[in-house]
């Protein structure tokens, strides 16, 4: 027993002797995968009774910095030579690769974790390939980057650790970083471009640390601007325009002193990095109030490389929101509360927040959002030779719109929809012109038939024969620009035309063609109309309709002019879909005639400002009520004129004092020939015809304001007049002076609604009491009677002057 034991020991210290041998055998260092680049960790090396056959210098010189040792060709060409992996390719352009053997600049943001930089720098402070790669690996078991670096790199994260002041997007000047590219280019793929996750880009989609096709280790040159145009293929176009500043201004350089023929077009007004404004702008900035405009504005002021295509102070405003259009944005998408009947969208065209920067939703209107700097024409057209593309001049098809105006101003309403009313009245210059031909005639202003305009569309408004128009326009600038340059206008409201006459900034631009040899010569507002340029102060009312300033704004404190009343872009105030004024020679009344409240009944646009007259309803001065088959002088009836209407004109009147409206009667005092006008023997009135209606000429007596300001007494309202009919501090008594004729009494706002016999209580009587009238100040205790019995020949005998 004890020798079979002995032999089961012997056996098994054999089999352990030659499993020891074999582990020997496989692992001569315990450090032999680091020994295969760092030999000098091997164990034979550290043996001391061997010599080596070559001397081992363990101190090599590179003359940027020892660490820089294992950075060297000659080390990772020892591996990546193609005998254990390839990577030639990364050096084949030495001067295209991320620099090494440089100190960081400013810029640049180095990382510090636990009081460690994650990218050392060499002795010398300097980049070297250490820097970024590490040949131990950050994480063997991830799959999105390379293995041998300092830290992951998905979607450009390493780049991004440092390179910080490049990542912040357009607000600091630089590319946007991690947006989504709808299309990845198959040329920067090829390249050698990356692009990050779900298809971003990120910064080695255009760069290249290793083997960079051009300089700023670009994937693929820019010259031409190739590089940008890769993604950017829809700005190619700009080439054969006068944006492509190599033709134009060729010797033009940016903030870099690069010129358009060195870097390409793109170059001059954008640069990826360090810009200067928003769109990456590659020129100094200029002083706007608009930030979005003043990329525009840069190049198109009066010393700029655009000196000849400038703007002044009457161009289409900009800062503007276009929720004051009545317009909103929803998932990228315009709605106008104006848009009616039609299921056609409006095109979503560009806007821009405060900074300039261009915004999804809401946004102000700013030049980039009617111009695509880009595109010379919205519409496929044939560039002209090279030679000739200087020579360009814009209508309103091209211009860089970003919709073609055409005949029907298409890039206008599809903003300003609430104007498109205007087709379907006479300011419509096109309207009743003859046919050019088939293809010319508009049968639905919602779709135009005209191949050119196939694409551009109205809404709404149809059967309306449209031509193109004369008049120094081609038709392609639209109906719109008859009385409006988008540039350059006139005068307010971007005016085409000036030569206008009035007090009011809007008149001015009314009677361009309102005038006797205007355009309008027709329909001229006569000597005596509505007063314009005077504030509603007098009256001391508020109104909802617009009041202007001197020039021509909107303001709450304005004066009344001619837009205070009229909408010149609409015929009927209460339908935009209104046909009655789509004919050249309709005649309008209170209920269209481009007025913005109808006028009708109750006179609304004249009683909106006018507030103390609306107690002449329901009396006898309401014609409705006495005498409804009237018509006024220009022979309107009650129902085209108004209450209002039948007694006042706003245009053409027969005298400036109370705009009259009818036939004055033969008297020295305009304002006692208004009154008998119709209270005379053959007059509407003619029942009520006064025996005696005069006041002694030769007799002036003081106002109720001037006999206050002496003495401290409330004093009753008795007006006195000029012979023109005008309010004075001293003038004569006339029936106005007693009587005021839109109020029957001085006590009450109600109405008899009924042919009334009238009291010394009522009568449109100014007062109900003779307490401390005028009267008394020339005949003392006879003034009772002689203001009671005013029109009695029987009281004047009793109580004579002399009393």
């Amino acid at each position: 027993m004890v020798k079979r034991f002995d032999k089961s020991i012997f056996c098994l210290l054999v089999v352990f002797l030659l499993i020891s041998q074999q582990v020997e055998a496989r692992m001569p260092s315990a450090n032999r995968e680091c020994s295969i680049c760092h030999i000098m960790w091997l164990n034979e090396f550290k043996r001391d009774d061997i010599t080596t056959l070559v001397p081992y210098d363990p101190k090599p010189v590179v003359e940027t910095g020892k660490q820089d040792v294992s950075s060297t060709k000659r080390m990772c060409f020892t591996c990546h030579d193609g005998f254990i992996n390839d990577s030639r390719f990364m050096w084949k352009r030495d001067t295209h690769m991320h620099p090494v053997g440089k100190k960081p600049s400013n810029d640049i943001n180095i990382p510090i974790i636990e009081g460690k930089q994650i990218f050392p720098l060499n002795e010398d402070g300097k980049v070297y390939c250490g820097t970024c790669h590490s040949a131990h690996g950050v994480d063997w078991a991830q799959d999105k980057s390379a293995v041998f670096m300092r830290m992951k790199n998905v979607n450009s994260s390493m780049c991004v650790a440092c390179h910080k002041a490049k990542t912040r997007g357009p607000k600091s000047g630089n590319h946007p970083i991690n947006v989504d590219l709808a299309e990845q280019p198959t040329q920067l793929f090829r390249a050698g471009s990356r692009f990050g996750t779900d298809g971003r880009v990120v910064c080695e989609s255009c760069h290249m640390p290793h083997g960079a096709a051009a300089e700023k280790i670009l994937v693929m040159s820019n010259k031409e601007s190739n590089l940008c145009r890769s993604c950017h293929d829809d700005k190619k176009s700009i080439n054969q325009t006068k944006h492509n500043m190599a033709l134009t201004v060729p010797d033009a350089v940016n903030i870099n002193g690069k010129t358009a023929s060195e870097t390409g077009p793109c170059s001059v007004c954008h640069i990826p990095h360090n810009a200067k404004g928003a769109a990456l702008w590659a020129r100094e900035p200029f002083e706007s109030k608009d930030p979005a405009a003043a990329p525009c504005i840069v190049c198109h002021n009066d010393k700029g490389l655009a000196k000849k295509k400038t703007i002044n102070d009457h161009s289409h405003p900009t800062q503007v929101a276009i929720e004051e259009l009545g317009i909103t944005v929803k998932n990228q998408q315009w709605q106008s509360k104006y848009v009616e009947k039609s299921g056609k969208k409006q095109k979503t065209l560009p806007l821009y927040n405060a900074s300039g920067q261009r915004v999804k939703h809401g946004g102000n209107v700013s030049c980039g959002t009617c111009h695509d700097p880009h595109v010379w024409s919205a519409i496929p057209y044939i560039p002209p030779e090279t030679s000739q593309i200087t020579k360009q001049e814009g209508d309103g098809q091209n211009s860089f719109l970003r919709i073609a105006q055409g005949k029907n101003s298409n890039l206008c309403m599809n903003c300003h929809v609430d104007k498109k009313s205007l087709f379907l009245s006479k300011h419509n210059r096109d309207l009743g012109k003859k046919k050019k031909d088939q293809d010319s005639n508009v049968k639905d202003v919602g779709d135009i038939k005209d191949s050119k305009y196939a694409n551009y569309e109205m809404d709404d408004i149809d059967d309306i024969d449209v031509k193109n128009g004369n008049d120094g326009n081609d038709g392609n600038d639209g109906v719109c620009s008859e009385c409006h340059f988008a540039h350059n206008g006139k005068g307010p409201y971007m005016q085409a035309k000036a030569g206008g006459e009035g007090k009011g900034a809007i008149e001015k631009i009314c009677t361009v063609c309102h005038k006797q040899d205007g355009a309008a010569g027709k329909k001229l507002t006569g000597q005596h109309s509505h007063p314009v340029g005077m504030s509603l102060d007098k009256l001391g009312v508020k109104t909802k309709l617009p009041l202007f300033t001197k020039d021509g704004k909107r303001h709450p404190q304005g004066n009344v002019d001619c837009a205070t009343c009229h909408n010149v872009h609409q015929w009927d105030p209460a339908n935009r879909f209104s046909r009655s004024g789509a004919k050249v020679k309709v005649e309008g009344d209170f209920t269209n005639s481009f007025l913005r409240i109808r006028n009708t009944e109750k006179s609304n646009l004249c009683t909106d400002c006018h507030t103390k007259k609306k107690t002449i309803f329901k009396t006898e001065h309401d014609l409705n009520l006495t005498a409804p088959k009237s018509k006024n002088i220009d022979g309107q009836n009650l129902q085209r004129s108004g209450v209002c209407g039948a007694c006042h004109s706003v245009h053409n009147a027969k005298t400036t004092v109370a705009l009259w409206a009818r036939k004055p009667f033969a008297a020295k005092n305009i304002k006692d020939a208004l009154c008998l006008g119709c209270h005379n023997v053959s007059g509407l009135a003619k029942e009520k015809v006064p025996p005696v209606y005069t006041h002694p000429e030769h007799v002036l007596a003081w106002s109720d304001r001037l006999r206050q300001f002496i003495g401290s007494k409330i004093l009753p309202d008795i007006p006195v007049f000029s012979d023109q009919g005008y309010s004075e501090p001293m003038g004569k008594i006339v029936c106005a002076s007693c009587h005021d004729p839109h109020r029957w009494s001085a006590r009450h706002d109600s109405s008899p609604g009924k042919n009334t016999e009238g009291s010394v209580l009522n009568s449109f009587l100014r007062n109900s009491s003779s307490e401390n009238i005028v009267c008394a100040d020339c005949h003392g205790r006879g003034a009772l009677f002689r203001y009671k019995y005013f029109h009695s020949k029987k009281s004047r005998r009793m109580y004579p002057l002399s009393e």
